[in-house]
């Protein structure tokens, strides 16, 4: 008995939507079907930080390329 629970709560683990324990996988819910995105579900300001953070970021790669190309193109 001590064997046979401990390996429906294995089995179990490996199915973590099967909320009541069915066999049938309950839907997935909102996060689960973003595929990994969390944007929606931040706030709008969180979100226009992101996106200034990463304007930002893409600025200073470029500058960083183009001093890179400028410094071996003098050498």
């Amino acid at each position: 008995m001590v064997v046979s629970s401990l390996a429906d709560d294995i089995v179990d683990s490996f199915h973590p939507r099967d909320t009541d324990g069915d066999g049938v996988v309950e839907e997935r819910g909102p996060l689960g079907d973003s595929g990994g995105d969390l944007e929606p579900f931040l706030p709008e300001e969180e979100r226009e930080k992101r996106r200034k953070s990463a304007k930002h970021v893409r600025w200073a790669i470029n500058v960083r390329r183009s001093a890179s190309s400028t410094y071996q193109a003098c050498h």
